[in-house]
C-alpha cells in the first residue's frame, strides 16, 4: 500500500497498533496520520495524557522507520493543550476529522496548527477526513485537503489512496 494510513474510526478497530506498530511499517505506506485515540470532553485528564502519549509514541516509531507523519488534531478543544504536547515547533503536517456540526472546530484546529508551524505556517499541509458539503466547502475555501469518507468512495474505484486499518 503506497498511500497514507489514517485512523479516524472506532478505537477498537486499531487498538492493536499499540501492541503491533510494525503492521503499518510492513505495509509499505508512504505516510500515516497518528492514531486518533478518542479524547472527549468527559475524558479524565490522566486518560487524555495516556491517549496522546500512545499516539505520539507510535507516530515517532513509524517516523523512525521512514514513514512521513501527520499530527492528529481531532480531540476535544478543552484538551488541545495536552494534544499538542510532543509536536515539535515548526511541524507542518496535520490532519483532523471533519464534522458538519463542528466545522468551527476544524478552523480552530488549523489555527493551532499554524501556531505550532510558526515561521513555516505557509508550508502547512492540513488534511481533513470526512464531513459533508459544509466541510468540503470549508476546505476548498481555505486550502485544506479534503478527503471524503470511505463510505462516500464506494463505487468510485479507489480515487483516493487514503486507507483505514
Amino acid at each position: 500500500m503506497r498511500g497514507t494510513w489514517h485512523f479516524y474510526i472506532d478505537d477498537y478497530r486499531f487498538e492493536n497498533l499499540w501492541k503491533r506498530p510494525n503492521k503499518v511499517v510492513n505495509s509499505g505506506c508512504v505516510a500515516a496520520i497518528e492514531p486518533n485515540f478518542s479524547i472527549y470532553q468527559q475524558t479524565p485528564a490522566a486518560m487524555s495524557i495516556w491517549q496522546v502519549y500512545r499516539k505520539r509514541w507510535i507516530a515517532r516509531y513509524w517516523q523512525s522507520k521512514g514513514i512521513k507523519i501527520f499530527a492528529d488534531m481531532n480531540v476535544n478543544h478543552s484538551y488541545m493543550n495536552i494534544n499538542t504536547m510532543g509536536i515539535p515547533d515548526g511541524w507542518t503536517a496535520f490532519a483532523t476529522r471533519g464534522y458538519n456540526d463542528r466545522w468551527k472546530d476544524t478552523i480552530r484546529e488549523y489555527y493551532i496548527a499554524g501556531e505550532i508551524a510558526g515561521d513555516n505556517v505557509n508550508k502547512i499541509i492540513f488534511i481533513v477526513y470526512g464531513g459533508g458539503k459544509i466541510v468540503r466547502q470549508l476546505c476548498g475555501d481555505n486550502g485544506y485537503i479534503w478527503i471524503p469518507e470511505q463510505e462516500s468512495l464506494k463505487g468510485v474505484g479507489g480515487a483516493y489512496e487514503m486507507q483505514t486499518m
